[in-house]
């Protein structure tokens, strides 16, 4: 809209307009063309913040003067009041707000140019790395940028390659260190850095076995590393269990019934759990190399397959007897021992302890022994509770009227095993008697569900027979819903039929000769 007037007679920021004039005699004839533009695309302005005439005072947050723009005095009242530090308190108070300002105020002169050399000074401790970067300036190392980094994990072989690939495309020499000025900077804060109270590694040998113990601030937390096998051999499962004392016991169970992998995870998933149960646990960490099974306890994943529902219900009625439970993701680099366990129930390993206990487990775990059937039992009487009575206990109203229309109404409907009604049909499936309350939230479904496409009263009513539902003035509920949906009021298509009976006129001039 401005495009042709930027930088000869107006500047725009960002939510801001000035108009501006080399001469005092052009300014009007600016001030025109601006407002012209703007009444071209209907534009407004609001009075109250605007402002003609500017020539010399504070504006948009500086001082516009003879001389040019300055820095508003206001803004650095506090800068200029600042008194001298009179004892060390002050001093330390000074130093702060130098560091705070040294930080927020970007340095133009010490920006890097193009095709600058720039020096990397790396420092590495047991659980930190430092990264330095410097440039030189007039034979001085002046350092521009530092980063730390706390090493979380040990297991960065795999990532070596990809690093190495990376930085395979950028111009870096490597040189032995000759100048210890920016290494100073690189080993002083990798000496200070302190590992995080969170976590601590430890690695414990455990016969030619290496399993890495998390030890937290809580003394009395169980460690279980799980892992499930499953071969043309068979299938076998591996337990590593940590006490708070720090007490390493194995297991090794070798499943007598065929099982996938999943269900394998799932079986000494819920194995740990029930040995940590009965020898007294309350607070469990378990650790899997299985990222679906992780996920699926977790809530990340769906269980979609009907077997494994019930592994996953097993396993939330375990959760809860227990104070804290917690199933994290572990690579499989990282869980040797209990592969290893997991394995020498399908095979014949070497190298392995041989005082590892190895039972056998011929059925699977029972897991619709607890399940519990809900009943909706908060449904008000209905038109079928007659039908229903009649036609399981052979029980008729009082009413002689009534008795007979029940009676009457009796054999068009069929009651299944499961004592739900449905409508006989001649030609076409039963259809299942749906509840009043039941209905409205039935037609939300079909009518703006996620198949709804928003259909009339007679095909929404229609389309909930075809889908198998029935129940008496369906058609009619289902008209009164599709009137009272809001989407459908505000996107029909408008009528332009007249209110009234339209007069024709015999000559098209009324007042003609």
């Amino acid at each position: 809209m401005f495009k042709p007037q930027l930088g000869r007679n107006i500047e725009v920021y960002i939510d801001d307009m000035v108009v501006k004039s080399k001469v005092v005699s052009g300014h009007m004839g600016d001030l025109t063309s601006i407002f012209g533009i703007l009444r071209k695309h209907k534009l407004r302005l609001n009075a109250s913040k605007c402002s003609f005439g500017v020539s010399s005072k504070k504006f948009l947050g500086y001082m516009l003067t003879h001389r040019g723009i300055e820095v508003n005095p206001d803004q650095i009242k506090a800068i200029n009041g600042l008194q001298a530090p009179r004892n060390p308190k002050e001093v330390k108070k000074l130093t702060g707000m130098t560091a705070t300002l040294n930080r927020f105020i970007s340095r133009f002169a010490d920006s890097p140019e193009v095709d600058e050399v720039l020096f990397a000074y790396l420092a590495v401790a047991f659980h930190a790395v430092i990264f330095v970067l410097i440039r030189e300036d007039s034979g001085i190392q002046r350092p521009i940028y530092y980063l730390k980094s706390i090493l979380w994990s040990a297991d960065y072989i795999g990532r070596i390659t990809k690093w190495g690939t990376i930085l395979g495309a950028f111009d870096i020499k490597y040189m032995p260190r000759t100048s210890v000025k920016g290494q100073v900077i690189a080993d002083l804060v990798a000496e200070f850095a302190e590992l995080p109270e969170e976590a601590e590694v430890k690695q414990h040998d455990m016969d030619e076995k290496s399993v890495g113990l998390i030890s937290t601030q809580d003394p009395s937390s169980w460690k279980v590393y799980v892992d499930g096998a499953a071969n043309q051999r068979g299938a076998g499962v591996g337990l590593v269990l940590v006490s708070p004392e720090k007490i390493i016991i194995e297991k090794s169970l070798r499943l007598g019934f065929s099982a996938t992998n999943n269900e394998a995870e799932y079986e000494v998933l819920l194995m740990g759990m029930t040995m940590i149960q009965k020898m007294g646990g309350k607070v469990v960490k378990m650790f899997s190399d299985s990222r679906l099974i992780v996920g699926q306890v977790k809530g990340e994943l769906e269980a979609r397959d009907t077997r494994m529902q019930e592994y996953l219900g097993q396993i939330r009625r375990i959760q809860t007897k227990f104070e804290s439970f917690d199933l994290s993701y572990i690579p499989k680099g990282e869980n040797t021992h209990a592969d290893s366990l997991a394995t020498l129930a399908t095979s014949s390993a070497r190298n392995l302890p041989q005082v590892i206990i190895i039972e056998d487990l011929y059925t699977p775990t029972p897991t619709r022994k607890d399940l519990l059937q809900i009943h909706q039992v908060n449904l008000g009487p209905s038109w079928m509770d007659l039908i229903l009575l009649f036609l399981i206990r052979n029980i008729l109203p009082g009413d002689k009227s009534e008795a007979e229309k029940v009676r009457r109404k009796a054999p068009r409907f069929w009651l299944s095993e499961d004592k739900k009604l449905y409508k006989r049909s001649f030609s076409e499936p039963y259809l299942l008697c749906v509840h009043p309350e039941i209905s409205e939230s039935l037609l939300e479904e079909l009518h703006k569900g996620i198949c709804g496409s928003h259909t009339g009263g007679r095909s929404l009513s229609h389309r909930a027979i075809t889908q198998g539902y029935w129940w008496p003035d369906m058609q009619r509920n289902a008209q009164e819903y599709v009137r009272k949906c809001d989407q459908c009021q505000r996107f029909a298509p408008n009528i332009h039929q007249p209110r009234g009976v339209l007069n024709p006129l015999s000559s098209p001039w009324p007042f003609a000769q």
